[in-house]
Formats: C-alpha cells, sequence, structure tokens
C-alpha cells in the first residue's frame, strides 16, 4: 500500500476472493517479499497482527522470504482481505514487487504487486478494507485582522527602529545591484519573492527637506504575478530568515519618519476598505498571507487558549470509527515535542495531545513543521461532530500560518466494499514541476470512481501553479477556487467559519483511478508544505 520506502515501515496487502465453492480446507497465503523487506514482528499499522489471528481471520508467521498466513476456509462468493506491517531495510534497493501464492486443497493461484521498493515514494500509515471510507476535515489557527496595525514588513524587508526603545518600522526595499554596479528589477516569480501589497500604490509624502522615503519600484512588464507584486530580489530557499541572523536597524532618522508616515497613509486606506473581512469570505486582492501580519485566531469559549478553530464531520447512523490521526503545523522550528489541545463533541475541556511523530522542512524565510498523533480511541469515544484544536506551537507575524487536519477511517453501513488508505510526509514543494510523489500501490481495479483528499500547508489563493497530478493529468479541487491550476488556495473542508482558511487546505478530489495510479503534488510558482493523501477505491473487479 503506497510505496516500500528504504528506512520505513510500510503495509503489503493480501486479498483473496473465493469464485469457487466453498473452501473447507484452511486456505494458505505464502509472501515472497523483496531483499530488505521482512514481516513486522509487532503490528501497529492497517489491521495486520502479525503472529496472532487478526479480525480478518487470518494467521501470520515470518518466514525466510516473508510470510506465511493461514485461516480457516473460506465461503463460496467470499472475500478477505489482510493488511501485513513490514519493515524496509535503509540499504534495500529497486527491485521486484512483493510475490504471493494462495492455495486450498488442489485449488491454486498466483499474485504479484505493482511496485517494489521504491526510495522517492511514501508508505501507507494505515490501511483497511470492508464498508469503510476516508473523512477528512480542518481549519486554519491564524487570521488577518482589519485595524491599524494591519501592515508588517515582510520577513526579508530591512528593518528600522522608530525610535529609541525598539519599535520598528519597515523600510521598503531598495532595486538591487547589478553585477555591474547599476540597479536593476527582477520581477518576482515565486511565493517567496511577493512582498505584502497596498490595495493601490501610495507615494511617500512630499517633503520640503531632506529626501523622501525610498519608493519600491514599478512592477516589471514581465512579471507574471498580480499588478500589485513588488519585483524585489528575493532570497533562495535557504536564505536566512530574522530568526537566523542579526539585522541592522540603523537609519536616518527622516527617511525613517517619511517610510512611517507612507505605511500610516496606506494602513488608512485599507482599514477603512475592510479588506481582511473580504478576504476571509475570498474576495478581493488580499487573499494571502503573506500580505498580512497573521495573528491567533481565538473562535472557542475556552478563555484558556489563545488560538483555537473548529470543524465538522459526520459519523453515519450505525458507522464506527477504524482509526483517526490528527495533523497539525506551523510557521517556526519545530518544537522537539510538540502538543495541541484537543476537544471533541459535547466535551467541556480540552485535552492535551502529544504528537507521535514531528516532521520537520523549511520554507522559504522560515522554517515549518508537521506533527502527527494517532487519536483513535479519543476519536472513537466521542465520533463525530465538531471537532476543536487548539495552541499548537507557531510563530506569528506577516506571511506565517497555523492550522490543523482530522483524517478519519470509519465504516459506513451505506458503502460497497472498499480499500482505504492514508499516507503523509513532511516535505517543501517549492518550484517543482516533477513534486512529490505518492504512489498509489495497492488498490486493485482501475477504471473505479475514486476520493483522494490531501492536506497541505502554506497554499496561497492568489498565487496558482500548485496542482495535484493523477498519472500527469490535473485533478479539480472540489471547494475553495475549484481550479485545477490553483490547488491549494487555502480551503478546508468542514471548517466552521470564514470560508477561507489561510495556509490550510484539506482539498478532495473525485478521480476515476486507473491501473498502478501515482499522484504527484507540483508547484510552478506556490512554496507550500505538502502534509497528507487519503484515499478510498472500490475493491470490485
Amino acid at each position: 500500500m503506497g510505496a516500500l520506502v528504504p528506512g520505513r515501515t510500510g503495509i503489503i496487502v493480501i486479498s483473496v476472493a473465493n469464485r469457487g465453492d466453498s473452501a473447507e480446507a484452511d486456505v494458505v497465503a505464502e509472501v515472497d517479499l523483496p531483499p530488505g523487506v521482512a514481516l513486522r514482528a509487532s503490528g501497529r499499522r492497517g489491521n495486520a497482527a502479525p503472529f496472532a489471528p487478526s479480525d480478518s481471520g487470518w494467521s501470520c508467521t515470518a518466514t525466510a522470504d516473508g510470510g506465511k498466513c493461514v485461516r480457516s476456509g473460506l465461503d463460496a462468493g467470499a472475500r478477505t482481505t489482510e493488511y501485513l506491517d513490514v519493515v524496509v531495510s535503509p540499504r534495500a534497493t529497486a527491485g521486484d514487487p512483493p510475490h504471493m501464492t494462495v492455495s486450498s486443497g488442489d485449488a491454486r493461484a498466483t499474485a504479484a504487486g505493482s511496485r517494489g521498493v521504491d526510495r522517492g515514494g511514501q508508505p501507507a500509515r494505515y490501511a483497511a478494507a470492508g464498508q469503510v471510507r476516508t473523512e477528512s476535515t480542518g481549519n486554519a489557527l491564524l487570521t488577518c485582522v482589519d485595524d491599524d496595525d494591519r501592515w508588517r514588513p515582510w520577513p526579508w524587508w530591512p528593518i528600522v527602529v522608530n525610535k529609541p526603545g525598539g519599535e520598528v518600522t519597515p523600510a521598503p526595499p531598495a532595486a538591487p545591484a547589478s553585477p555591474s554596479g547599476s540597479t536593476a528589477s527582477t520581477a518576482p516569480e515565486a511565493d517567496e519573492q511577493r512582498a505584502p501589497a497596498a490595495p493601490d500604490p501610495v507615494p511617500a509624502p512630499a517633503s520640503s527637506a531632506g529626501p523622501s522615503a525610498p519608493a519600491a519600484p514599478p512592477p516589471s512588464p514581465s512579471t507574471s504575478q498580480s499588478p500589485s507584486a513588488l519585483p524585489s530580489p528575493a532570497p533562495t530557499p535557504d536564505a536566512p530568515s530574522p530568526d537566523d541572523e542579526d539585522i541592522d536597524t540603523s537609519v536616518d532618522d527622516k527617511a525613517e519618519d517619511e517610510a512611517e508616515e507612507t505605511i500610516e497613509e496606506i494602513i488608512g486606506e485599507s482599514s477603512e476598505s475592510g479588506e481582511c473581512a473580504r478576504a476571509l469570505q475570498r474576495e478581493g486582492e488580499f487573499r494571502d498571507n503573506d500580505m498580512w501580519d497573521m495573528r491567533p485566531m481565538d473562535l472557542d469559549d475556552d478563555p484558556g487558549t489563545e488560538m483555537s478553530s473548529s470543524a465538522r464531520w459526520s459519523l453515519p447512523e450505525g458507522g464506527a470509527v477504524r482509526w483517526a490521526g490528527l495533523y497539525f503545523s506551523g510557521s517556526g522550528r519545530s518544537p522537539a515535542s510538540a502538543t495541541a489541545k484537543l476537544r471533541g463533541p459535547g466535551a467541556d475541556s480540552y485535552i492535551d495531545v502529544r504528537a507521535d511523530e514531528v516532521g520537520r522542512a523549511r520554507l522559504p524565510g522560515y522554517p515549518a513543521y508537521q506533527a502527527f498523533a494517532d487519536i483513535t480511541d479519543i476519536v472513537r469515544a466521542q465520533g463525530g461532530g465538531e471537532w476543536w484544536v487548539a495552541d499548537v506551537p507557531t510563530k506569528t507575524g506577516t506571511s506565517t500560518y497555523a492550522g490543523w487536519s482530522m483524517v478519519v477511517v470509519l465504516e459506513d453501513p451505506a458503502e460497497t466494499y472498499n480499500q482505504a488508505m492514508v499516507l503523509d510526509a513532511s516535505q517543501t514543494v517549492f518550484h517543482d514541476d516533477q513534486g512529490m510523489r505518492f504512489p498509489l500501490a495497492g488498490l486493485l481495479p482501475a477504471a473505479v470512481p475514486a476520493t483522494v483528499d490531501v492536506v497541505a500547508w502554506e497554499g496561497d489563493a492568489d498565487l496558482p501553479g500548485d496542482q495535484v497530478l493523477l498519472d500527469g493529468t490535473a485533478l479539480t479541487p472540489q471547494g475553495g477556487d475549484a481550479d485545477p491550476n490553483n490547488a491549494f488556495a487555502s480551503s478546508a473542508r468542514g471548517a466552521v467559519g470564514p470560508p477561507l482558511a489561510f495556509g490550510t487546505d484539506v482539498v478532495r478530489f473525485n478521480p476515476v483511478l486507473p491501473r498502478d495510479p501515482e499522484v504527484r503534488l507540483v508547484t510552478r510558482q506556490d512554496a507550500y508544505l505538502a502534509g497528507a493523501v487519503a484515499v478510498t477505491a472500490p475493491m470490485r473487479t
């Protein structure tokens, strides 16, 4: 399921259908695993519990070549699926996929997987089969505010001190020097190259004494960005952020005062227009966190939280929770042990949830992280409804973000026999038309409608070029801007509150799957953090 990745754990699926008479004898499945892949001694993933009978009736043990699974008979027309947890050696190399031989009495059949060890893929975190499907939801935890403090410096603008004591005001960037010593304008091409833009260019106030504040040069005619994007040069993704180095705060007093007056004039103009309120409704020209001093959004009734938001999902009548995972992400260096507060439907208070894993990444300008926590027992006990998450680690300020997503695999009596799997990673996708690969090995049929949910962080609504590709074809997101060329546009399924979820994307796609499908997350302009992919596909031949 997904991929067998060196140095990671993974899942192998066995699916057997009896198309003949009832099998009275034992059904035996012998699995040959690729070199460097071994059956895991204690199962945590999927439905597998090696060395002990599972819910599907299989009992599995390790062998020299892989594993052997046995179950007592199989009724005519019945189908059974078992998931085996495996460990992939860091030294495992690409090669043949797993093979399997199934026998009962004189009946015998063989099968092979579609992929072997794949260093560039992502393994499945969880997989299940039956009347199951995936559900995903989430919300942002930082937001814009329409007030006098709206405009803040882009992270790489020089910072100048207004007065002794430390209050700071941004100075607009000067045009860069060319190699020959003259100035040159460089058109912005990506997320990290856009400075916050005002609704209209506002010149510095005229002054009869001393120079006026430097103004940003006009955008290059060749730029592919919004006309309001400043054509200032940007650092590479490895350029240090203000957290990483000291900043020169010296400046001429008069230029400093005039720069402050210019910003105050912009502030007054933008506050009157209520651009934040418009952005939250997915309207206007300022729908990116790059253009705002992002602050905590605290929507709950608990005075003990500093930031909080909620989202809803429903558990069908007669349904049950198979598995649930909480993903949360934010700007800044990832803590050694990340925690979030979680409150279920009808609960009076939050509980602290500690991450099982924390993935580290770097977005242009600052580091970021994604944390994962297995919350199956909590969600199973409280069920569907409105879930709240609060107080995840994050930085605030211009272009920052924080958000969360809950991914659930649930049983639904209304569903047919499906396969469901969840894959995840914490990897930056930046100016990359090859992108991040999510092979979906282990899904049996072709030409069937499926559901694919994708979780991503720091996507910008007004910066297109990011796509979710299925075997090279761009998928159209359900919700958000419904634009296949802007898949991550700050839209979170099930979010309670404004339709724009700054920097948080929980997006659904409804493709028809080909044989051996592969999902790729790519971008030509934006920079974002890939989080998780959850798939539901019918298991029918």
